[in-house]
């Protein structure tokens, strides 16, 4: 993940004409599943940007595989958990 690329699109973005909502996307190029001491980073990240009617939520964008998705699950509630509650959260999958 990328601290400067969530603060360029969150400044690009709001100057789009006529986008009613838009969501954060979080990109995560490492292999497999993000380790456990992300949680802590991502929360302080997504608490840091500003969030209105039109900032809907996150995306995690990751390349999980089918076998790693119970391990993957877990990971995913650590990260709704430290989420504030009112941000919308939703991931992205892989067909394999």
């Amino acid at each position: 993940m990328c601290s400067a690329t969530l603060a360029a699109a969150s400044e690009t973005i709001a100057t789009f004409p006529g986008v009613r909502a838009y969501w954060f996307v979080l990109r995560y190029d490492g292999p497999g599943i993000p380790p456990t001491d992300i949680v802590p980073y991502l929360a302080e990240k997504v608490a840091s940007l500003q969030f209105d009617a039109r900032r809907r939520g996150i995306q995690l964008d990751l390349d999980i595989l089918t076998p790693s998705l119970p391990k993957y699950a877990t990971s995913l509630r650590k990260i709704k958990a430290a989420l504030p509650p009112a941000i919308d959260f939703s991931i992205t999958t892989r067909l394999d």
